[in-house]
């Protein structure tokens, strides 16, 4: 299976793929990647680098912007650039550009000039098993961070695509600032909703204009609108405020062959009425990622009830007596166990040997694994 098949029959619930992807979109820690090139990771490596060295499945994410360069900057992180509607009104210059596609063309174009199938990289070490589409391409060149460069250009046919576009929390609050955006729920509804409008907008055009350029496997909406205690709004702002967006941008990408990515809360009972209202809207959806062991259980219960169990794929996050059920009865289809264990056992004797004046590793990874129906009762 090439990177791409993979990815979408995972998705689609097809027991006929050989492996779950293997995917690591957040390549930016810095520290992590310093850590790594002292232990022996080639310095300097870029992302496709990263993902080649690592055998990790390859990807291309492209960022639609959504502020010029000319916008100005907040004083401090999280300040406001805009306080009332007629502020707002003088920036939208310099806002929700049309010509959004264009700036990242160079980005698409680089993408399918630095792209090859070749074996060395589409291996996937979950399964040690090759793609079917990877052949050498004559007169490649190795580069610098060992990504093959062709000199013909080549489509992306064979690895995972996927955009992100500003959301209707994330984008408003880049120019209210991060307090003032929580007050302007209750305080400037109607400068709220004029943004949002004009982002919608701006979204329908771009989706379409994106599609003419690249075939989207999936697209991720920036949110960031829930932390470690829940989200940061309620169920009734969200629908005020931001429902009515979704529900008319989401159905638009989706006919665009592009699966859309919404993430929720880990409360059971919360995640499930959630994914319940997301199932009855989207009768085609095709899965859940629960980031924790609440929200993986909440999503599992309501796809069970629904009776779309096999249909509507679920990863998620730990085990549970609850979520190994919904594993064993072929609900989810996989989870990621981490190692409590090991996470207390490592610590204490880090913590004594600290004490008895011995060196400790910087860090110590406790290990994780993918829980699946042939193992989870095992871990």
């Amino acid at each position: 299976m090439t990177v791409r098949e993979r990815f979408h029959a995972t998705l689609n619930a097809d027991p006929a793929v050989d492996c779950c992807p293997v995917i690591e979109w957040a390549t930016w820690w810095d520290k992590t990647i310093e850590f790594w090139e002292g232990e022996g990771l080639p310095r300097n490596l870029s992302q496709q680098g990263l993902f080649r060295y690592f055998g990790l499945d390859r990807f291309y994410q492209f960022w639609l912007p959504a502020r010029l360069p000319d916008l100005p900057q907040p004083a401090y992180h999280g300040a406001p650039i805009i306080t009332n509607e007629r502020e707002y009104i003088n920036i939208r210059r310099l806002i929700l550009p049309d010509d959004a596609v264009e700036r990242i063309l160079p980005q698409i174009e680089e993408a399918q000039n630095a792209y090859v199938k070749i074996d060395s990289d589409c291996a996937n070490v979950a399964c040690a098993k090759t793609d079917s589409d990877c052949a050498s391409v004559a007169g490649a060149k190795n580069d610098s961070d060992g990504v093959i460069v062709a000199g013909a250009k080549n489509d992306l046919d064979g690895v995972i695509v996927w955009y992100t576009l500003d959301g209707f929390f994330w984008f408003p609050r880049t120019l209210l600032g991060i307090e003032p955006h929580l007050y302007a729920f209750y305080d400037k509804p109607e400068l709220y909703h004029l943004i949002c409008g004009d982002l919608l907008e701006w979204q329908f055009k771009m989706v379409d204009k994106l599609s003419r350029y690249v075939a989207a496997d999936f697209m991720t909406i920036a949110e960031d609108m829930s932390y470690n205690n829940g989200p940061m709004i309620s169920e009734e702002l969200f629908d005020e405020f931001m429902a009515p967006y979704y529900k008319q941008i989401i159905p638009y990408i989706k006919r665009k062959g592009t699966k859309v990515f919404v993430d929720s809360d880990g409360d059971v009972a919360r995640a499930q009425n959630i994914a319940q209202d997301f199932m009855q809207a989207h009768p085609d959806l095709a899965g859940f990622y629960g980031c924790n062991e609440g929200s993986t259980v909440g999503v599992g219960n309501a796809v069970k009830q629904a009776g779309k169990a096999g249909k509507v794929v679920i990863v998620g996050w730990d085990k549970s007596t609850n979520s190994q059920n919904l594993i064993l009865d072929g609900t989810i289809l996989a989870v990621m166990v981490q190692n409590p264990s090991a996470m207390g056992s490592k610590g204490i004797a880090a913590g004594l040997a600290l004490l008895s004046g011995k060196s400790v590793k910087k860090d110590d990874d406790s290990g994780c694994t993918v829980g699946t129906k042939a193992n989870i009762t095992k871990l």
